[in-house]
């Protein structure tokens, strides 16, 4: 580049611009990960969707035991009589909405053994009067602001840690491991 040469710099800034706006609002997520019709997906290198939806006119299994698992809104048991199942043995499950049974007569579960899940807005077991959710603690770490398990909700902890608040409506057992937070009856 000559002295005085204005092409340069500019092809300079707008990287830097580039960077910034890849910095200021992170990784870009794909659409959607839909896993059904008795599929399994296992998760060996990290990965990072808008929304997952585990089950959604049948079954579907999501293996996690290593790796990030990245993703704004995860659905286990989303459509109608659909089954959802989540294995998290390793690895950090970041979301910021957790659904665990969402649909219609719906089934959603969540089995933690290590690894750790960070929720950062809603987490919802048994989200409404007919579907069923579950989620055991066996293992790992698992924060979030609020956790609500509804009536047709569990939650099972039975190790690891959990921080947060659990608002209580439905079914928690405490088997051991360490609680950080509250419990709302």
């Amino acid at each position: 580049m000559k002295r005085g040469d204005s092409k340069g710099r500019w092809g300079f800034w707008v990287g830097v611009v580039a960077l910034v706006a890849f910095v200021m609002t992170g990784p870009v997520m794909a659409e959607d990960l839909t896993v059904d019709n008795y599929e399994t997906y296992p998760v060996t290198e990290s990965i990072s969707f808008y929304n997952e939806f585990i089950g959604v006119t049948n079954s579907g299994t999501l293996n996690q035991q290593a790796a990030t698992n990245n993703v704004n809104n995860l659905y286990l048991g989303y459509g109608t009589a659909s089954f959802g199942t989540y294995y998290l043995d390793g690895g950090s499950l970041l979301a910021s909405n957790e659904y665990i049974g969402y649909g219609s007569n719906s089934y959603g579960s969540l089995t933690q053994s290590g690894g750790t899940n960070t929720v950062t807005n809603t987490f919802t077991i048994g989200a409404n009067n007919t579907s069923y959710g579950q989620y055991y603690l066996k293992g790992g770490t698992l924060s979030a602001g609020t956790i609500t398990v509804n009536a047709v909700g569990s939650f099972v902890q039975e190790e690891g840690i959990l921080s947060g608040t659990l608002v209580n409506w439905g079914n928690f057992v405490y088997k051991g491991g360490t609680f950080n937070g509250r419990l709302v009856l």
